[in-house]
């Protein structure tokens, strides 16, 4: 069955050394995580529609969805519907899939100053999403390395602040506002998402 949600939320792309991708594994290597692979589908220019397929890899078995996501009126929002499909749909529309990644998603919690969580509406946590990538353009065998550019947003409940950046729990070499314009950065983020890596 079908989940639709307005999703919130602040995004950037962040440049990552080896160093601070030790750091952070060791800060966070405890978190929650989720290993997926995610292929674009085609981008409705008219209607603003982004298609996306997912195959979650799990310790218990593979899970897949396809997920439209559309922007909202609302500051930093989109409207997002998840379905789950079968094997064989995902298969069907992989083999129409413009690039596909291959992400670690893990789930860093926003703390207050007492060091517990700062809790939404919804009950849950409020969390950093940090989507590192394997970068198969250097694969060799028992060696799977990490995209230098990284992901993280943090979903939230309205759109009150100009920029949360100050709040990323770890050190970074740059970053890119996922909404940028500027020409080279656009490239550059395009760039990410243009080829299998």
């Amino acid at each position: 069955m079908s989940e639709t949600e307005l999703e919130i939320e602040y995004s950037y792309f962040i440049q990552l050394s080896q160093e601070q991708m030790d750091a952070i594994a060791e800060k966070f290597g405890n978190c929650k995580k989720k290993v997926f692979s995610e292929s674009k589908l085609s981008y409705n220019e008219q209607l603003g529609v982004a298609g996306r397929i997912r195959h979650y890899h799990t310790p218990d078995g593979s899970n897949f969805e396809v997920t439209a996501k559309m922007r909202a009126n609302e500051s930093k929002a989109k409207i997002e519907s998840n379905t789950p499909i079968d094997q064989m749909t995902y298969n069907m529309l992989l083999a129409s899939a413009k690039s596909t990644v291959v992400r670690t998603r893990i789930y860093i919690p926003v703390l207050k100053a007492d060091n517990t969580n700062v809790i939404r509406k919804s009950g849950e946590p409020l969390v950093w999403e940090l989507d590192l990538y394997v970068d198969s353009r250097n694969l060799s065998e028992g060696n799977t390395p990490i995209h230098p550019w990284a992901k993280i947003e943090m979903e939230v409940d309205k759109a009150t602040l100009d920029s949360v950046v100050e709040h990323i729990p770890f050190e970074y070499q740059e970053l890119i506002s996922a909404d940028t314009q500027e020409v080279t950065e656009r490239a550059l983020i395009d760039s990410l998402y243009s080829a299998d890596y």
